[in-house]
């Protein structure tokens, strides 16, 4: 049975960054990740025995573990034009 919930998952957040800054220009540098890792979830889905009552599909269970890692990077140019 295919069920629909919301999620609860807790994804933590860390940002850093710089800036350099002259007379004629910017430069800003950032990296930003996000990071949650959890067992024992139920799984959606289990393909391993099959059964024609459940539609092809076999019988769910708390398995199912979830790793998520992002990365991400940030570059910013500010350019000033002379008077």
């Amino acid at each position: 049975m295919i069920t629909t919930t919301v999620s609860t998952w807790d994804l933590y957040h860390i940002s850093a960054g710089s800036a350099i800054h002259t007379d004629r220009f910017d430069i800003l540098l950032g990296l930003s990740g996000a990071f949650h890792f959890s067992e024992g979830n139920e799984q959606f889905v289990n393909l391993t025995d099959p059964t024609l009552e459940n539609a092809l599909f076999g019988e769910t269970d708390n398995s199912a573990s979830y790793n998520i890692v992002q990365v991400s990077a940030m570059l910013g140019f500010t350019y000033y034009f002379p008077r």
